[in-house]
C-alpha cells in the first residue's frame, strides 16, 4: 500500500498520542477522529509497521492494541482499578453505575468518597491516598478516557473498555459465588 502522508495532515499528532500515551481518540476529538476514520486503511498500514493494530470500537472511539497486549502495564491496571472502584461505589449507593459514569460529572467529593470506601483495595493496588487517586483521573484524561473542567471529570466513550471489563469481572464473581453456593448445598 502506498501511504500518502500529504493526505494525513495530523499523522504526527495522531501517531504520537496513540503510541506514546495510549490515547484513545473518540468522536469528540473531531479532526483527529475524522482523519483516522476517512483514511482508515492508510493508518492501519502505518500502525501495523509500528507493531500495532488499529481498532474501531462501536461506542465511537479508536485505539491501538499490540505491543504489551499480553499483560496490563502498571498504569493501565491502576486506571482500571480507579474505574472499577468507582463502579463499586456507585453500585453500592444504588445508582446504575454505567449510566452514571457516562452521563454525570465525577466530582472531587465523589472521588474522596471513592477513596474512603475502597481504601484497602486501592492501597493494595498502589493508590495509597486521595491525591494519588486524583492523579489516576488525570492519567485517564491524558489517555483520552475523560475530560475535566478543572473541577469535575467527565468520562468519554473510551471508558467503555474499562466498564465492559468491570462488568465481565462482576459477572465472573457472581458465577463463582453461585457455584460456591451450589457446592455448599450438595
Amino acid at each position: 500500500m502506498n501511504i500518502d502522508l500529504k493526505a494525513l495532515p495530523n499523522a504526527s499528532d495522531i501517531i504520537d498520542r496513540m503510541t506514546r500515551n495510549g490515547y484513545h481518540i473518540s468522536r469528540s476529538d473531531n479532526v483527529l477522529f475524522t482523519e483516522l476514520d476517512q483514511f482508515q486503511d492508510q493508518y492501519k498500514a502505518i500502525f501495523a509497521l509500528l507493531g500495532y493494530e488499529l481498532n474501531h470500537d462501536p461506542h465511537g472511539f479508536i485505539y491501538l492494541s499490540g505491543k504489551e497486549s499480553g499483560n496490563l502495564n502498571k498504569s493501565t491496571r491502576e486506571m482500571a482499578l480507579t474505574v472499577w472502584t468507582l463502579v463499586e461505589l456507585l453500585t453500592n449507593k444504588g445508582y446504575e453505575a454505567i449510566s452514571y459514569i457516562t452521563q454525570s460529572p465525577i466530582t472531587r467529593e465523589l472521588i474522596r468518597e471513592q477513596f474512603d470506601s475502597n481504601k484497602m483495595l486501592l492501597e493494595q493496588g498502589g493508590i495509597g491516598n486521595e491525591e494519588t487517586l486524583m492523579d489516576k483521573y488525570h492519567r485517564l484524561k491524558r489517555s483520552g478516557f475523560c475530560d475535566t473542567d478543572g473541577v469535575q471529570f467527565y468520562f468519554r466513550a473510551p471508558v467503555q473498555r474499562f466498564l465492559q471489563a468491570a462488568v465481565n469481572l462482576q459477572n465472573e464473581q457472581e458465577k463463582k459465588s453461585d457455584k460456591d453456593m451450589e457446592v455448599d448445598h450438595v
